[in-house]
């Protein structure tokens, strides 16, 4: 009976550590008095760490004790339930086709919202997230996004998180945020009703900035991706051709409209967003003289 149970509780730990993509304990030892020593302390002490076990006490776990079904399915449900939180690389920013005069710097620590042209400007920012994990379709929640749009002359006008299922507008799984920040800030947006995701949907989010001193910028510093895990089996979405181009002069996307004062993309495609200025010699409006990195 104690090898079953030793066996059970290699199987479970095993089952565990497949839900998690981890391929080795790294935890710590010591974590429990009773484990000391055991062959299977650090998957024990890796357990403790993750949230998935307390132990019997605050300083045993029992590691010959039985475990019942019921028990198996709290340390599965700990394991494989919580939202993910995917950080998002800043050169996923970029102008938005509508404001050609739009342009992102790229610095280490951040990424600056900037135009040659003032007035409101929109800007665009692709998120990269899984559509599923270990064959289960995941939800996207929303987003949490650090920002800056205290300088002189800027504001954060509008910020939408946008999933676009199959190709298709993004119905509801939008959240839009119009409220006029001029604040330094981390903000969480969700979803109201999220979505689990298909292979082919993607998601972005429209942020739009009004500028009014084409010297200064909004700092985006950090963009976290909050995903959720479900029950549903990941599929692909039917391939059916292409989606047709939508009537972008008459949309009832107002993402698919120019933004008052900003002509439509030149033909052939979306304009060259490059900086227009600043980029070549990489200085930072926003720093004193002699502090540009």
């Amino acid at each position: 009976m104690k090898r079953k149970n030793i066996l059970i509780a290699v199987l479970l730990v095993t089952v565990l550590f497949a839900g998690f993509g981890v391929r080795q304990a790294y935890a710590t030892t010591g974590c429990f008095a009773d484990t000391i020593g055991s062959p299977f302390e650090t998957y024990v002490c890796w357990m403790k760490e993750m949230g998935i076990t307390g132990g019997t006490s605050p300083t045993t776990y029992g590691p010959n004790d039985n475990v019942t079904r019921g028990q198996m399915a709290v340390f599965m449900y700990k394991a494989l339930v919580g939202d993910i939180f995917i950080s998002q690389p800043l050169n996923n920013l970029g102008g938005n086709a509508f404001s050609p005069a739009a342009y992102v710097s790229f610095y280490t620590p951040y990424a600056l919202m900037q135009t040659s042209q003032i007035g409101s400007n929109a800007y665009q920012f692709f998120i990269n997230v899984p559509a599923s994990d270990h064959g289960r379709a995941l939800s996207f929640k929303g987003v949490q996004m650090c920002y800056a749009a205290s300088a002189r002359g800027v504001s954060l006008t509008r910020v939408q998180v946008q999933h676009w299922t199959n190709g298709g507008l993004p119905g509801g799984n939008f959240y839009d945020d119009q409220t006029v920040r001029t604040d330094t800030a981390c903000r969480t947006y969700l979803i109201a009703a999220p979505t689990v995701m298909q292979g082919s949907d993607h998601i972005d989010i429209y942020l739009v900035g009004n500028i009014t001193n084409t010297a200064n910028s909004i700092t985006i510093s950090s963009v976290t991706a909050i995903l959720s895990p479900s029950t549903t089996t990941a599929i692909l979405a039917p391939v059916t051709g292409a989606v047709p181009a939508p009537d972008q002069g008459n949309s009832t996307d107002p993402n698919l409209n120019p933004l008052p004062g900003n002509p439509p993309a030149a033909a052939g495609g979306a304009p060259n967003h490059a900086p227009a200025q600043n980029a070549a010699q990489g200085s930072d409006p926003n720093l004193p003289a002699g502090q540009n990195p």
